[in-house]
């Protein structure tokens, strides 16, 4: 599976784009999944916007998506929780994978997935945390941020970037948690969403406000 994830601007559309591979696999068998928070749906469609359907109805406020290429699952931020889902079978139950009793979680966001961690901001909590995709404790990242909405982590670069809305501010660590927080932009009107390009090592966020990708 290859996955690009990106968000929108105001109406935070988290969208993650899937291949299966498999011996013919061609561009029909790429997906776009997006989270449409308002109506509680995650839904999907083929690239050229054809067989547009909702994948998932009935969710407490979903926003950010990431996607675990090794086994297939999806997962999402809701209110107070973090749900996951397998791909490859459409039957199978949601499960809540952390909740407001198992993690503290207030209100995740952005989620992200690099090597076998699972990475979140927390807009209510202030905090950025991770989890192992096999399970165990949580790790907090940071804390204390001003309303954290998305996170992006590079994986080839080892740093994990957020954005707060609260301050306007892209913020970054490195994953192993040797440095400290560095301050990537300031001065930003209501940056919501990011993503990192790693083709060519750019970083892109959105404004909440002007509809803009900076």
């Amino acid at each position: 599976m290859q996955c690009f994830q990106s968000f929108s601007s105001s109406a935070f559309l988290a969208l993650v784009l899937v291949l299966v591979e498999h011996a013919a696999a061609t561009s029909t068998d790429m997906q776009i999944y997006w989270t449409q928070p308002a109506a509680g749906n995650i839904e999907r469609s083929e690239l050229n916007g054809s067989n547009k359907e909702t994948f998932r109805s009935g969710l407490n406020s979903p926003y950010g998506l990431a996607v675990d290429m090794s086994t297939g699952w999806i997962y999402w931020a809701a209110y107070q929780k973090i749900q996951r889902q397998n791909l490859a079978d459409p039957n199978s139950p949601i499960e809540d994978w952390i909740t407001y009793a198992s993690g503290g979680l207030l209100f995740p966001m952005g989620v992200g997935i690099s090597h076998n961690d699972l990475y979140w901001a927390d807009m209510t909590s202030g905090k950025v945390s991770r989890r192992s995709l096999d399970g165990g404790p949580i790790e907090d990242v940071v804390t204390g941020e001003n309303m954290p909405t998305c996170v992006a982590v590079d994986s080839d670069g080892g740093v994990v970037y957020w954005v707060n809305y609260g301050d306007g501010m892209v913020k970054g660590r490195s994953v192993d948690l040797s440095d400290s927080v560095r301050e990537v932009a300031t001065g930003l009107s209501a940056p919501y969403g990011v993503v990192v390009d790693k083709t060519n090592r750019k970083l892109f966020w959105s404004n909440a406000i002007s509809n803009t990708i900076q």
